[in-house]
């Protein structure tokens, strides 16, 4: 199950180390744009922040775990408006 990383428009001034999210069940969390970059509103792939891609014994049980983890990250990334 993948999802979608939304942020606020405005520049980015923290990420996380992504490496200390992966466990077991969290298949890859994809972030394309470096502290520095400026985020706007996705019209297109390409513009898309990033995503987390989870696995999981059922359905619910992924949806949980996206949601923790989306939590998670979003708590520790800080963009400047």
């Amino acid at each position: 199950m993948s999802k979608v990383i939304e942020l606020p428009s405005g520049t980015i001034e923290q990420l996380p180390d992504f490496q200390k999210f992966y466990e077991e069940d969290v298949v890859d969390i994809i972030f394309h744009f470096p502290v520095g970059a400026f985020l706007k509103p996705y019209t297109i792939a390409a513009e898309i922040p990033g995503f987390l891609i989870v696995s999981g014994a059922s359905e619910r049980e992924m949806e949980k775990k996206m949601c923790d983890l989306e939590t998670c990250i979003k708590a520790e990334i800080v963009v400047r408006f």
